[in-house]
């Protein structure tokens, strides 16, 4: 039961940092700098984020899978 446990932490905690690193943070920080630049005035606060989100993609995405992929490793270790 661990070893399905872990299993399907690891597939969860892959798939879950892809779409938070991909789509949540580059693709919408890309798309809240187009509207910011968009928009009749530009909010520099909405710029500097939808920037900080595009820049930090990677980093986002690999903690939020690492927050279920430790979990998963030290379920499939004590199977051992």
């Amino acid at each position: 039961m661990k070893t399905v446990l872990g299993l399907a932490l690891l597939v969860i905690g892959v798939a879950f940092g892809l779409y938070v690193g991909i789509w949540w943070a580059f693709i919408g920080g890309i798309i809240q700098i187009v509207e910011v630049l968009k928009a009749p005035e530009i909010n520099s606060f909405s710029l500097a984020i939808g920037l900080l989100r595009v820049t930090s993609a990677s980093l986002i995405g690999s903690v939020s899978a690492i927050v279920f992929v430790v979990p998963a490793i030290n379920l499939l270790e004590l199977n051992d």
